[in-house]
Order: C-alpha cells, then sequence, then structure tokens
C-alpha cells in the first residue's frame, strides 16, 4: 500500500505544514486516515510511504527499518497505539517541533516545478575568489564532519556534513 505522507513507519506525517490554523482538524483527518487504511488491507500488506525515518515530515517516534507491514504498524504506529482520537490528537499536536525554515516556501516552489540542472563541474577557486563569493553572499558549503568543522573552518561558510541527511539540511 503506498501510504504518502500519511502513515510511515512509527508515526503518520506532521499536520502542522500546510496551515497551522487547520492543525487540529488535519490532525483528526490523519488519525482516521489512517485507520481507514488499514481497515481496508491484510495484515501482511506492506506499507511504501513517500517519507522515511528522520524525515523533518515525521510528526512523531518515526521507526528505523526499510520495510513494514499494517501488521506491524498496528503495535507501533502513534494512529493506532492511542487509546482514542483525542488521545492521539493530543499527543501529535504536543510533539510537533520546529521544522526548516524553507518548508514555507516548499508548496510554492514545488508548484512552479524545478529550473534548469546546472550540472557543470564545480571550478576551482583561490582564497580571494571564495572570500568575494562568501561576501557577496553565495552559500559555500564545508562537507566535513561537524567535529572538524568545528574546529577550523572558514569564516562564512556552512557546515553540512556529507552523510544520510545531507539533502535534508541543505535543501535551505
Amino acid at each position: 500500500m503506498f501510504t504518502g505522507g500519511s502513515l510511515l513507519f512509527g508515526s503518520v506525517g506532521r499536520t502542522d505544514l500546510v496551515d497551522p490554523a487547520r492543525t487540529g482538524d488535519l490532525t483528526r483527518a490523519q488519525y482516521r486516515s489512517a485507520r481507514r487504511l488499514a481497515a481496508i488491507v491484510d495484515d501482511d500488506a506492506a506499507i511504501f510511504p513517500t517519507h522515511g525515518f528522520g524525515s523533518f515530515c515525521s510528526s512523531g517516534s518515526s521507526a528505523g527499518g526499510d520495510a513494514s507491514t499494517i501488521e506491524l504498524e498496528r503495535t507501533r504506529n502513534d494512529a493506532f497505539v492511542a487509546p482514542d482520537e483525542d488521545t492521539f490528537v493530543e499527543r501529535l499536536i504536543a510533539g510537533l517541533t520546529a521544522y526548516p525554515r524553507y518548508y514555507a516556501h516548499m508548496g510554492d516552489r514545488n508548484r512552479r516545478g524545478p529550473g534548469p540542472a546546472d550540472l557543470s563541474a564545480p571550478e576551482p577557486v583561490d582564497a580571494a575568489e571564495l572570500r568575494a563569493r562568501i561576501k557577496a553572499g553565495q552559500w559555500v558549503v564545508d562537507l566535513r564532519d561537524r567535529t572538524t568543522y568545528a574546529a577550523e573552518h572558514v569564516h562564512g561558510t556552512i557546515g553540512i556534513a556529507l552523510g544520510t541527511q545531507f539533502s535534508t539540511y541543505l535543501a535551505g
């Protein structure tokens, strides 16, 4: 079952991203949607969400792994382990945390679609050019791990370690 951003591994999608004023109503709809999905498939039905664990789009205690079934989700997913809808809504809303600032612009940007991709190879620059680019407000991203970056880096650069969450943090 393709569950989109609704039913994730161990959790459900955030309900505050569309419109914070509608969070309560959307959280109730999220609860009912997850339960409706689970009611129409067999226990061994595999689920395929659009978001993985660690995503800022997850509203709660998402679980790791690369596969799940409805049967497993019934034992660990927030939408199924909460005793009732009111408890689910209260817990989900209380657990919502800050999310990256770029989320406010994602909807519009996604509707516009991608611009042309620049697939040209990066060009080496000397120290003077690097300083000029930083001064002009261009992003210079240092890909080293956080500890190395913290110990020594070029002032004005942004440290984002090249790893599994790289695109999540760089997307801003």
